[in-house]
C-alpha cells in the first residue's frame, strides 16, 4: 500500500497521543530565488534542481528536509497550537489560491500543493510553526 505522508500524518499522531501578501513578483512579492540572494550579495550560486524562494520576512517558518526521491506534490504545514485549522486554512486558501488536500485539527494544520510565492509568504505567516515536503510513506502489510 501506497500513502502520501499527509494521509499517514493523522494516523501517526493518533498512535503516538496527540503529545494581503501579494504572492507573484510582478505583484510585487519581495521573495527572490535562492540564486537570486546569491547574486545580490556575491555569494556562491546554488545548484540545487529545487530552487526555492527566500521568504520575504526576517525569520520565516522552518521548511524540513525530505529526500527528492521520497518527495511528491505538496507540502504540510503545522500551525502554532491553539490555531483554527478550519478557518484559518480556508483565509489562507482564498488569499493565495488553493484547496487544502487535508485539514488536520487534533494537531492543526494542513496538507496542500501551493505555488512557490505562496510557499515564501505563508512561511511568515507567525500562525505557521512550521512546513515540511509531503512524502510518501510505506506500510509494510502481509
Amino acid at each position: 500500500m501506497r500513502l502520501t505522508s499527509a494521509c499517514f500524518f493523522p494516523l501517526l499522531v493518533l498512535s503516538i497521543g496527540c503529545g494581503k501578501l501579494p504572492t507573484a513578483p510582478a505583484e510585487g512579492h519581495a521573495a527572490l530565488t535562492a540564486n537570486e540572494v546569491a547574486a545580490s550579495t556575491g555569494r556562491r550560486r546554488v545548484t540545487s534542481p529545487y530552487n526555492r524562494l527566500v521568504p520575504p520576512c526576517a525569520a520565516p517558518a522552518p521548511l524540513h528536509a525530505a529526500a527528492p526521491q521520497e518527495r511528491v506534490p505538496g507540502y504540510i504545514f503545522r500551525y502554532r497550537d491553539g490555531t483554527d485549522s478550519k478557518s484559518v486554512t480556508a483565509e489562507l486558501g482564498s488569499r493565495y489560491g488553493f484547496s487544502p488536500e487535508f485539514v488536520y485539527t487534533v494537531v492543526p494544520g494542513f496538507a496542500a500543493v501551493v505555488s512557490e510565492q505562496a510557499l515564501a509568504a505563508m512561511r511568515c505567516d507567525n500562525r505557521i510553526e512550521s512546513v515540511e515536503y509531503d512524502v510518501s510513506v510505506h506500510l509494510a502489510g502481509g
